[in-house]
């Protein structure tokens, strides 16, 4: 018997049979009390296919599923220690480094008998993309990826997979942190003329803090992406929605409400919501400096990834009435919030 036959005796149910029952249900409150609001945004308690129509958004947001790039930090206080670090970590299942630098060091002892050509390595702190990427074209080295944290327009070409530069934004409001993203773009091509911008945002990724709001973490990474593709073509760049470059961050969260394990919990859900979101690389705090919480955190991304499987699929919140609706949502107010601020 063909599927549609199971349901031929159901009707299909409408938003507005949904309205009237939640109506008689809820007795004297009006509907809008189920209402919920996030960060300025308000979100209704039901969507239906409804819902969908009149959406100026893409489905699905990427048509690929996310190479996800698992960084483990390192703070650098001695090279050769560094070294031993990273290896051990990239020999336990990272596939790339954040080496956070408090001053110059020779990248000869930091990267010794690291692949280059088999995982990412990052770099924040003191450091400059010139001298990095100095050293690879001395040490004859062609083949590498990953990205230093700077925020200077770099117009030079490099292998594809690396970024000279790394915008953020220090804003904490979920939604601020998306238009200050752009924000900082805008004022970094100010000085650059039009010709050389194409170059400059070639050259970019960008970072984002993932919280502890699980679905609007989701639907802020599809948002970024979209808001991007809008600012790119203001500079006549168009650019597939799912190229933009996004590492998604969880810091360490503390809560004695959920002790012991209150940041492996808040990790797992971020990190979730940054993969089915769409991010291209994931780096998950421990939440204390220990050895049991250095291994959890660097896991979490490997458990979902190669055991459940969240990397195999394109844009999985593609066609979800809630998740296309806060995106949309998110898309329409940091846009206008990013107007407003270069303008102002």
């Amino acid at each position: 018997m063909p599927d549609t036959e199971l349901f031929a005796e159901f009707n299909p149910l409408t938003k507005e049979d949904w309205r009237a029952n939640a109506s008689k249900a809820l007795k004297d409150k009006p509907l809008t009390a189920l209402n919920s609001a996030w960060y300025g945004l308000t979100v209704a308690p039901y969507y239906t296919v409804e819902d969908l129509a009149g959406l100026d958004l893409p489905s699905p947001v990427t048509t690929r599923p996310a190479n996800l790039i698992n960084y483990v930090t390192i703070k650098v206080a001695d090279a050769a220690t560094a070294n031993k670090q990273a290896l051990q970590a990239l020999n336990l299942g990272a596939t790339g480094i954040v080496f956070n630098l408090t001053d110059k060091t020779a990248f000869d002892n930091l990267l010794k008998d690291i692949g280059l050509q088999h995982c990412a390595i990052g770099f924040s702190g003191e450091i400059e993309a010139k001298d990095y990427l100095g050293w690879l074209a001395q040490a004859n080295q062609n083949s590498y990826q990953g990205f230093v944290n700077g925020a200077q327009c770099w117009q030079q070409q490099t292998a594809t997979g690396f970024y000279p530069t790394v915008i953020g934004s220090p804003d904490e409001n979920e939604l601020a942190e998306l238009s200050g993203i752009l924000s900082r773009i805008y004022q970094l091509l100010l000085p650059v003329a039009e010709a050389d911008a194409g170059a400059c945002l070639n050259n970019m990724a960008y970072r984002v803090q993932m919280g502890t709001n699980y679905f609007f973490g989701i639907a802020k990474i599809r948002a970024l992406r979209l808001v991007l593709h809008r600012l790119y073509a203001a500079y006549k760049i168009n650019r597939p929605t799912g190229s933009f470059h996004i590492i998604a961050a969880s810091p360490p969260w503390q809560n004695q409400a959920y002790e012991p394990h209150e940041n492996m919990l808040k990790a797992t859900t971020a990190a979730m919501a940054a993969i089915i979101g769409g991010a291209d690389a994931l780096i998950i705090s421990p939440g204390y400096d220990d050895a049991q919480e250095e291994l959890v955190a660097r896991n979490i991304s490997t458990l979902l990834s190669f055991e459940s499987y969240l990397g195999k699929t394109a844009d999985p919140a593609a066609g979800a009435y809630f998740l296309e609706n806060l995106t949309h949502a998110i898309v329409t107010r940091v846009w206008a919030d990013f107007k407003e601020r270069i303008t102002s």
